[in-house]
C-alpha cells in the first residue's frame, strides 16, 4: 500500500516546480539579498502544493473516467493506481487536501512576511483548483495557464528570498521563458491522450491543432519565443551574458520537434517525452547556473 502512495506522491513532475523555485532563489542570490530560512520554506511549500495538485488532477480524471481509457506511459496517461483499485479515491483526495492545507499554512506565513505575495497566491490557487475541471476546456488555455503558474513559482520564490519585488523586472526575462518551457512540455506529454482528451471536452493545443505537423510547429514556436526573450534580456543587459549557455539546449528542442512530427504511437513517443522533460529541466537548471556563474566571473 505504501508503495502505491509513494508512486502518487513522488511523480517526477514535482521537479519542474522545485527547479522553478530554485530559479527564483538563484536570481535573489545574484542580486545580493537572500533569506535562507524563508528560501528553504518556500521550496517545501512549492513541493507540497505541486504534489497536492497532482493528486487532485488524478482524482478528477478518475472520477470522469479519463484514466480508464488512456494508454499509460512513463510521462502520460494519468494515474492507473486509482483505476486499478490500489488506492481508494477518497483516501487520495484526503491526502491531497491535507497536503494543500500544509502548503496553504506555509503560504499564509510567507504572506504575513510579505503581503506582495497575495496576488501570486490567489492567482495560483484559482488556476490550480479550477484547471482540471474548467480551465482546460477553454481553447488553447491549458499551456499558457501552466506556463503562468510555473512563472509565478519563480516570481514568488524570488520575492520571498529577496524581500521585495525590486529587480524582478530583470529576472522576468529568465522566469517567463522557464515557465513557457514547462507549459509547452505539458502539450508534448498530452499527445498520446489526444483522442481521449477530445472525447471529454478538453481543448488543449494538441486537441485543437489536431495534426502532428501543426502540433510540432506550435511547440517550436513556443521554444523560439522563449529563446528570443532570453536573447533580448541579454542584449538589454537585464540578464548577465552567462545566460548564453541556455541556448545550448536549442538542438535538443529541434530533436523534440522532429519526434513530434514523426509521432506513431504512445510507446514510441516515450523517448521524445523523456527527451523533452530532461530538456526542460536542463533549461531551467542552466538559468539558475547562469546566475551563479555571473556571481563568480
Amino acid at each position: 500500500m505504501i508503495k502505491y502512495y509513494l508512486e502518487e506522491l513522488l511523480e517526477p513532475t514535482i521537479l519542474f516546480g522545485i527547479f522553478s523555485a530554485l530559479l527564483g532563489l538563484s536570481a535573489a542570490l545574484y542580486y545580493s539579498h537572500f533569506n535562507w530560512p524563508l528560501a528553504i520554506l518556500v521550496v517545501l511549500g512549492v513541493a507540497l502544493a505541486h504534489i497536492s495538485v497532482n493528486l487532485v488532477d488524478d482524482y478528477t480524471d478518475y472520477k470522469k473516467g479519463i484514466d480508464k481509457e488512456t494508454i499509460k506511459t512513463k510521462f502520460s496517461g494519468g494515474s492507473k493506481v486509482l483505476s486499478s483499485g490500489k488506492i481508494k479515491p477518497r483516501a487520495l483526495l484526503g491526502l491531497a487536501i491535507a497536503l494543500a492545507l500544509m502548503a496553504g499554512a506555509i503560504g499564509l506565513f510567507l504572506l504575513s512576511v510579505n503581503i506582495i505575495l497575495l496576488p501570486i497566491i490567489v492567482i495560483g490557487a484559482i488556476t490550480i483548483f479550477f484547471y482540471a475541471a474548467y480551465l482546460v476546456r477553454v481553447p488553447f488555455l491549458a499551456e499558457p495557464i501552466t506556463a503562468l503558474n510555473f512563472t509565478l513559482i519563480s516570481v514568488g520564490s524570488f520575492i520571498v528570498a529577496y524581500g521585495s519585488g525590486a529587480m524582478l523586472h530583470n529576472a522576468l526575462f529568465a522566469m517567463i521563458p522557464a515557465g513557457m518551457m514547462v507549459g509547452i512540455i505539458l502539450m508534448l506529454n498530452s499527445i498520446p491522450d489526444k483522442s481521449v482528451d477530445k472525447k471529454y471536452g478538453r481543448r488543449s493545443g494538441v486537441v485543437i491543432l489536431g495534426t502532428r505537423e501543426k502540433i510540432a510547429v506550435y511547440y517550436l514556436a513556443w521554444e523560439a519565443a522563449a529563446c528570443i526573450i532570453i536573447l533580448y534580456g541579454i542584449i538589454s543587459r537585464a540578464l548577465p551574458a552567462t545566460f548564453l549557455i541556455t541556448l545550448l539546449t536549442v538542438p535538443i528542442a529541434l530533436k523534440v520537434y522532429g519526434g513530434i512530427r514523426n509521432y506513431k504511437s504512445p510507446a514510441l513517443h516515450e523517448k521524445t517525452m523523456g527527451t523533452g522533460a530532461l530538456f526542460t529541466l536542463g533549461f531551467i537548471l542552466l538559468c539558475s547556473v547562469s546566475y551563479l556563474l555571473a556571481m563568480v566571473i
